[in-house]
């Protein structure tokens, strides 16, 4: 925080009132190598923004799109675009295939609950770096747990191997030493369903929720996919990009184009009781020919409350 604070006064600052010299060419780098360190830390989102003020201040130099310094912040950005993770068939070019396969398959030793009783596994871990697409590994979207009623899961993605994270496989399961955790999906293992970490707790717990919500059991294949023990025809692919919370003021943030009739047409309560009004599409004024949508076609019913997820496609 310290060092971009830094950088934005210096951008700020008029030409030739640089105590030292330093060139805007030296700050647009800075941004970009401050990029670069935000997601090694899984700060996305973050990254996102140094990217952008990287390529603002060398474009206004007038360096052309084939310059070395736009050419490694676009592919700095690019790397980092995060789609999620999600369940798809097998046979799908959409799946992830793992470097590291046979390693991990031949690690595999024990169950789960002997492996949590012994304190000396939990250095293991084998990275999930990926072989289908050079240079990239599963990532963590974020760097804390999210969710809710005591189910907390962080979800995965894809993104630079240098963000990689490290499992071990156990019994039917894939561990995560270093937090503890386990690759999850939503019960059931269906096409669609997003890929988590989610504590170990949750899968040993007796509480009927908690126990019901995730399935814990993966295996890697020999082709290096991941595959639901309950639904070996399934693997773990690419799936659509997710709507996430960013700074106000950031560039990568969402502009309604139908920003001010949503204003206008914001109800008291929501609920299942009907409005009597039509909806407004949500497309973006601020990214032309997109639109947010819903990601399943039928929410996770949970009983009390139902859930569906959003996510930036194309506007038809």
């Amino acid at each position: 925080k310290y060092l971009e604070t830094q950088l934005y006064d210096l951008k700020s600052l008029p030409d030739g009132y640089n105590s030292v010299a330093i060139t805007g060419k030296d700050i647009g780098e800075a941004f970009d190598f401050l990029g670069t360190s935000l997601q090694k830390h899984n700060l996305w989102a973050q990254a996102q923004d140094m990217f952008s003020e990287a390529l603002t201040i060398f474009q206004g130099m007038g360096l052309t799109d084939d310059s070395p310094e736009i050419v490694r912040t676009k592919f700095h950005a690019s790397a980092a675009a995060l789609p999620k993770l999600v369940l798809v068939p097998r046979t799908s070019s959409s799946c992830v295939k793992l470097k590291n396969a046979l390693e991990i398959i031949e690690a595999n030793k024990g169950t789960m609950l002997e492996a949590m009783e012994q304190e000396n596994d939990k250095d293991c871990g084998i990275s999930l770096e990926l072989s289908s697409h050079p240079g990239q590994a599963v990532v963590l979207m974020r760097p804390g747990y999210s969710g809710l009623a005591g189910a907390y899961a962080r979800t995965l993605s894809f993104g630079p191997k240098e963000s990689a994270i490290f499992l071990c496989p156990r019994g039917e399961m894939l561990w995560r030493p270093d937090d503890d955790s386990l690759l999850a999906s939503f019960k059931g293992s269906h096409m669609g369903d997003s890929i988590f970490l989610v504590p170990s707790y949750m899968w040993k717990s007796r509480q009927k929720f908690l126990s019901s919500l995730f399935d814990c059991h993966f295996g890697v294949n020999p082709d290096g996919t991941i595959s639901p023990k309950v639904n070996p025809d399934l693997a773990v692919g690419i799936g659509p990009y997710p709507a996430v919370l960013v700074a106000r003021n950031s560039p990568s943030r969402f502009i309604f184009k139908h920003g001010q009739e949503l204003v206008k047409k914001q109800q008291k309560r929501v609920g299942h009781i009907r409005v009597r009004q039509e909806g407004l599409p949500l497309v973006l004024a601020s990214h032309p020919g997109w639109a947010l949508q819903a990601q399943l076609g039928s929410p996770l019913n949970f009983g009390a409350f139902r859930i569906n997820f959003i996510g930036m496609s194309v506007a038809d």
